[in-house]
């Protein structure tokens, strides 16, 4: 893929939710050793997204989509479907369910791929259960 995306992300002020922005951010189109590109199509906005900011910096949440300093990125459960991949064992066009940010699209690393899914193992989700890695 060498075609340009602009990926339109939203975050909140971590010390004030009501204080909100959009981000937008160019991807070239090059992905690296085991990468992939999702597109977001659809995602929930549940009670548990208020306990990821409320507890995000005690539990982590914030931790999962890092930003720009004082901003969060909401994690949020959805659906995306993979559009690149730079890893032999995940295919484009795949349906994926998963733990994403508020966004249309999201670069991540694949790892410990099954015929049912494949991890995130990007060095900044090493840390987190493996639930929220799908």
């Amino acid at each position: 893929m060498n075609k340009e995306i602009e990926f339109k992300t939203f975050e909140v002020k971590k010390d004030e939710w009501s204080s909100s922005r959009f981000v937008s951010e160019t991807f070239t189109g090059n992905l690296e050793q085991d990468q992939v590109l999702l597109k977001i199509d659809r995602f929930a906005l549940t009670t548990n997204n208020i306990t990821y900011c409320a507890a995000g910096d005690m539990f982590g949440y914030w931790g999962f989509f890092p930003t720009e300093e004082g901003f969060g990125r909401v994690p949020v459960m959805g659906y995306s479907d993979v559009v690149a991949s730079n890893h032999q064992d995940v295919q484009v066009g795949e349906r994926l369910w998963g733990f994403y940010p508020m966004s249309n699209y999201l670069v991540v690393k694949a790892g410990r791929v099954s015929q049912s899914n494949f991890f995130d193992v990007s060095e900044h989700r090493q840390q987190y259960a493996p639930i929220y890695s799908q």
